[in-house]
């Protein structure tokens, strides 16, 4: 009797500790998947919004470059497992169909064996069908992955839309409680670089183009884009068939001047690296545009050549800096962020002003005093002048440059990963931004380095720039007489038209030939 209370005793011990095992782990298998499958995806989700409300513009470009070396390492790994096992194959005398890639995935091919039955053939292909479709519904991601791919999504086009100049209106906005959007946050003043650039003949080629217009725009934007976004530069504003572009100083190089009531440059290195850079840029798109599989197809266009025979791709840019505000720009049914300031209209002028000067860059005496010496002696004096709204006189310098010397680039047959492209391009202005803040890489090298530039700037005369400095000299102190002439034999050296000889002979012709009593020394440049 006492041994059987005894052995019941110790079954029930057995059985409660058992029961105690079985419920312990099936709370630590519960758990295990409510935190995989919920809590984690929740987390990752909350880390994603705190991420977007601080910078959106970085989280989004931090979430792609993940995404990017995700995929690389994938593909890698990939490699690594066909390579070991072709290598095993060919130790065991057997031969393993190298692999195709079909949409970035590796997938072996088949072997066929036409002596196979029809009845077995059909009844391998249902299996293998069966097998892909049991194989997507495990791979079915849950909707917690959906959700998360959702916020980057946004996160992504929130910075696309607002760009730099909208991080700080985002994440002022996604910090604040009560879920409401304020979009007239102070403005904030800022220190830049404002280019602005602009598609030639536009209202004709969207009159021949009609649909396709919007390729045709987007094909040159992505140009101006990518080579600004190198250059420390970004995207502003697009208005149909111009672009506002954007270099903005670190507050490192800003000091409040004698007054308090404005800041002023300090003469920092990086202040020349980023001006050469922003210069740089826009003769980059001016050689891309004249090398670019996709810009030169225009050129054959029948609509396009019947409406302006000869057509090319052709732009025009303007240069300048000073302060702007930087911030929201309307209402709460549309806002836009982007900067206010006379600097921003002034680059506008200064484009418009290339037509009239028949050169395709202009660049204000503001801009090019900050420039590095070499980049200066790259540029040229064309006038000085006052510009409508303002009655303070800036001299303008133009860079002569033959763009038509460039050969065309070979087409790419290969499909981009556009994604990648952007990574990479990301990757690449960081080095040269860092590099060229440390002042490890003087930007102004590219002069002497760079093909494009080299070989767009192969046949400016040496002997004409010297002329035509000694006639607008003249020009500007008043000696009409000699200017002329000295415009008419800078014309002849550079055996060819020049657009800034012209318009100053035309304008010493409008005067009648002799500098007014009271010249003094520049004159008022109106639009056309």
């Amino acid at each position: 009797m006492i041994y059987s209370t005894k052995l019941e005793s110790q079954l029930n011990i057995c059985k409660t500790i058992f029961i105690c095992f079985i419920l312990a782990l099936s709370s630590t298998v519960l758990s295990r998947d409510a935190q995989v499958l919920v809590l984690d995806p929740i987390e990752s989700m909350i880390a994603k919004v705190k991420k977007i409300s601080q910078n959106p513009l970085e989280a989004a470009q931090e979430q792609e470059r993940q995404e990017v070396m995700a995929e690389n390492a994938r593909q890698a790994e990939e490699k690594a497992l066909a390579a070991i096992s072709r290598k095993a194959s060919r130790r065991n005398g057997k031969v393993i169909p190298k692999r195709k890639s079909i949409k970035g995935k590796q997938q072996e091919e088949p072997e066929v064996n036409d002596n196979i039955p029809k009845n077995n053939k059909k009844d391998r292909n249902e299996k293998n069908q069966k097998n892909q479709k049991d194989q997507k519904q495990v791979e079915e991601p849950m909707e917690t992955v959906f959700l998360e791919k959702t916020l980057n999504k946004i996160g992504a086009l929130l910075a696309l839309g607002f760009g730099e100049a909208g991080s700080e209106i985002i994440a002022t906005n996604m910090q604040k409680g009560g879920g409401e959007v304020d979009p007239m946050i102070p403005g904030k003043k800022t220190h830049c670089i404002f280019g602005f650039c602009d598609i030639r003949d536009f209202a004709d080629a969207t009159e021949v183009l009609q649909q396709e217009v919007l390729s045709y725009v987007n094909e040159v934007a992505y140009i101006v884009h990518k080579t600004v976004d190198y250059f420390s530069g970004s995207a502003n504003k697009n208005i149909g068939d111009a672009f506002l572009l954007v270099w903005k100083f670190p507050d490192t190089v800003l000091h409040l001047s004698d007054d308090s009531k404005s800041f002023i440059l300090a003469k920092d290195q990086f202040v020349q690296q980023l001006s050469d850079m922003s210069v740089l840029s826009f003769l980059k798109i001016i050689a891309e545009i004249h090398k670019n599989p996709k810009i030169l197809k225009y050129r054959k266009h029948e609509g396009l050549n019947n409406r302006l025979p000869g057509f090319t791709v052709k732009m025009g840019f303007g240069l300048h800096q000073g302060w702007a505000i930087e911030g929201a720009i309307g209402s709460e049914f549309k806002i836009d962020a982007s900067y206010l300031s006379p600097n921003v209209n002034m680059a506008s002028r200064l484009e418009a002003a290339t037509k009239q000067f028949g050169v395709h860059i202009l660049i204000s005496s503001l801009l090019y005093e900050i420039c590095s010496q070499t980049t200066r002696s790259k540029l040229r004096r064309i006038d000085k002048v006052t510009v409508k709204g303002s009655k303070q006189p800036i001299e303008l310098y133009t860079c002569d440059i033959f763009p038509n010397l460039l050969k065309p680039a070979p087409e790419s047959k290969e499909k981009e990963d556009m994604k990648k492209v952007r990574v990479m391009g990301r990757i690449a202005r960081k080095k040269l931004r860092e590099n060229a803040l440390k002042g490890e890489y003087n930007v102004y090298e590219m002069w002497e380095e760079d093909d494009d530039l080299i070989i767009m700037r192969s046949a400016v005369s040496k002997a004409f720039l010297k002329e035509f400095s000694i006639a607008l000299q003249d020009y500007l102190d008043g000696k009409w007489t000699e200017a002329k002439a000295g415009f008419e034999r800078a014309q002849d050296l550079k055996e060819g038209p020049d657009g800034p000889s012209q318009v100053l002979i035309d304008y010493i012709n409008s005067e009648g030939g002799v500098a007014p009593a009271n010249w003094p020394g520049y004159r008022e440049l109106h639009d056309k």
